[in-house]
């Protein structure tokens, strides 16, 4: 059976905006504006935005696309 889209992964662990701010050692509004230039797609459960592990690893790799002028370097 295939994987409805936007739905994780049973071994992919969701985080709030909130939680990958910290992670990222970003704002939530940073977090806010990936989602809006599609950098991370998010996961609507309810009212609440949860975002997956595994897609803000990929974006904290390859830089977070924010959707303003330079793209956000994140240290490792």
């Amino acid at each position: 059976m295939a994987e409805l889209p936007n739905t994780p992964a049973v071994n992919d662990q969701l985080l709030s905006k909130k939680a990958t701010a910290v992670l990222l050692g970003v704002s939530v509004r940073t977090i806010e504006r990936a989602i809006l230039a599609g950098s991370i797609s998010p996961v609507r459960i309810g009212w609440r935005v949860m975002l997956r592990a595994s897609d803000v690893e990929r974006a904290q790799n390859d830089g977070l696309e924010t959707g303003q002028r330079e793209s956000i370097a994140i240290a490792q």
